[in-house]
């Protein structure tokens, strides 16, 4: 196999592993946003002290923003090692 071929068969695959990351990264951050959100709600009610939004889809995004973030780093940390 030539060796511009092994180095697409690279590209394509360091790509959909980068995108793998980047999703997984970000879905895990918006269940923990989500679950952040949903406990510290029961929490407040419980202390009856504060009201806390109810809006968790708010927290699930930014949860999972923070994780794209972080898988981001993650990617161009893998990038830069790979060259």
């Amino acid at each position: 196999m030539s060796e511009q071929v092994k180095t697409q068969r690279s590209s394509v695959g360091l790509f959909f592993t980068s995108l793998f990351l980047l999703l997984m990264l970000s879905a895990i951050g918006g269940v923990a946003g989500w679950f952040g959100a949903t406990t510290q709600t029961a929490y407040w009610k419980a202390e009856a002290q504060f009201e806390v939004p109810k809006d968790q889809l708010l927290w699930a995004a930014i949860g999972g923003g923070i994780g794209l973030l972080l898988g981001f780093f993650v990617v161009l940390f893998i990038n830069r090692k790979k060259n």
